[in-house]
């Protein structure tokens, strides 16, 4: 019975859905500057959230993180237990839920023209969250 009971509560739990308030650790990238990347801290972006409904992290909060329209964000959960999203331009979600961290990153500054890489860093931004 007890079995049954956890086994009820978890499919409801999952259907419900999961709410994460998160909020980045450090920011840092590199800048095309001269004709060469260049090191440097970014900006810590805003706190932001995160949430869980059918076993996966919704496209929409996913979107607000990767800066994309939710159409875009493709998310997907692996066996181990955490998130990876993406969208077409590079960038990039990993979210651990168990363990309350993950990342974000953006590499579209990589594959243009030497001419448009200035105004996209390749950054990376650890983060923590909290489940709400």
């Amino acid at each position: 019975m007890r079995l049954l009971l956890a086994a009820l509560l978890l499919v409801h739990g999952a259907a419900i859905g999961q709410t994460f308030a998160c909020q980045y650790t450090q920011s840092a990238g590199l800048d095309w500057e001269n004709g060469t990347w260049k090191s440097r801290y970014l900006e810590i972006p805003r706190p932001f959230f995160l949430v869980v409904e059918g076993g996966n992290l919704t496209a929409d909060s996913a979107a607000k993180v990767l800066g994309s329209l939710p159409k875009e964000a493709r998310c997907e959960r692996h066996p181990i237990g955490f998130y990876s999203c993406h969208t077409p331009l590079t960038s990039f979600l990993f979210f651990n839920p168990k363990e309350l961290h993950g990342v974000r990153s953006e590499m579209r500054g990589a594959i243009l023209r030497p001419e448009a890489r200035g105004t996209h860093p390749l950054s990376v931004a650890p983060f923590i969250c909290q489940q709400m």
